[in-house]
């Protein structure tokens, strides 16, 4: 009897092993771990846009007799926009890295000369670049770095002579365009709102170094030798991307 039992189980085991092999295999999900990208990490490139304002330290010295020489600063600003490109090495929460831009510019400023006659000196600022090295740290999906190195730009000074006495009227123009050298120092926070996308803002101090030109006739009846120290703010929103 107990024989029997044992022979009916085991062919009720295998008659129910055998219809669940028959059964179709059920979709089970697989759980994947979501792919963490690293951060302000690589080369970049991007798009800036933002606001310039200058400070142009002028003084005029002439040969003419009694010796003519005075001082003036004028100020002035404008809208400077265009491109950066670099490459970032993080070492835990640190990032160090390289940097490049270039960019065109608006800025302008007129300084109207102290003497009798109101003779002009125009500054525009036409393109603007640099080199710069980026040291931060990372919070989350913020860095925060500050930045520095050689600054250049593009520079023109227009000078406008009038007659000494009224009604003025003007006699003559001149003008030169150079490139200058400097340099730059500011700080931003740069953030990642997207896998290799970040946006940023940041602010930085240009000065460059004394540029003069100097006059005669034509235009002035004495030799002027006009002196320029110009330093610029300016404040950027940009957006790069990391590949």
């Amino acid at each position: 009897m107990k024989s029997l039992l044992l022979g009916v189980s085991a062919l009720a085991l295998a008659t129910s092993l055998a219809s669940a092999a028959d059964l179709p295999a059920r979709n089970v999900p697989i759980r994947q771990t979501p792919v963490v990208l690293p951060l302000f990490v690589g080369f970049y490139a991007g798009l800036n846009v933002g606001s310039s304002w200058n400070r142009d330290r002028f003084s005029e010295q002439s040969t003419c007799v009694p010796t003519c020489a005075v001082t003036a600063s004028s100020h002035g600003g404008g809208v400077t926009g265009g491109a950066m490109a670099g490459f970032a090495w993080r070492m835990s929460d640190y990032v160090l890295g390289v940097e490049a831009d270039l960019n065109a510019s608006s800025l302008s400023s007129k300084t109207t000369v102290p003497l009798s006659e109101p003779d002009t000196a125009k500054t525009r600022l036409l393109a603007d670049g640099s080199v710069r090295l980026r040291a931060g740290y990372v919070f989350g999906p913020v860095l925060a770095y500050v930045t520095g190195g050689l600054a250049y730009g593009r520079i023109r000074h227009t000078y406008d002579v009038y007659t000494s006495t009224a009604p003025f009227t003007l006699t003559g123009s001149a003008d030169s365009t150079r490139w200058q050298t400097g340099w730059t120092l500011g700080g931003g926070l740069e953030y990642a709102f997207a896998p290799l996308w970040t946006a940023r803002v940041e602010y930085r101090y240009t000065r460059f170094g004394r540029s003069s030109d100097t006059l005669g006739p034509p235009v002035y009846a004495s030799t002027f030798t006009q002196s320029h120290r110009e330093s610029f703010n300016t404040i950027r929103f940009g957006v790069t991307r990391y590949f």
